[in-house]
């Protein structure tokens, strides 16, 4: 198992990723974080791209979690992984992070892989 944090400029990024430390050392497994900001900034021209919270400001970008399970995604599949948990706060801005959305995106990566199978699994 490798558990993976990304930071997107989220107001919350720096409570994830306690969060996540210590979920990954309960489990004893090591938490990756990978700071995605520098390029989503570059790539935007903004520099706060992405901020979450529930009343969406008009720095949310589309397709923001996107970004992050396509990276995630790919680094399951290089590491043999058969599922990938995806876990979200009740507080996330992106309409995205929906149950239907994660069964559809999980159908276009195993697509991409030629049929073999990584189930996307949403956590909330």
């Amino acid at each position: 198992m490798i558990t993976f944090t990304f930071n997107a400029g989220e107001f919350e990024a720096e409570a994830e990723r306690h969060y996540a430390q210590e979920t990954a050392a309960k489990l004893g497994v090591e938490n990756h974080f990978v700071n995605i900001l520098p390029a989503l900034q570059a790539l935007y021209g903004d520099p706060a791209p992405v901020v979450m919270r529930k009343v969406i400001f008009n720095t949310v970008k589309p397709f923001g979690s996107g970004i992050a399970i396509a990276l995630a995604a790919s680094a399951a599949i290089c590491q043999g992984a058969e599922k990938l948990y995806y876990a979200v706060h009740k507080g996330d801005a992106y309409p995205d992070n929906n149950t239907e959305y994660f069964n559809l995106l999980s159908e276009a990566i195993t697509m991409e892989q030629g049929g073999k199978n990584l189930k996307l699994l949403l956590l909330t």
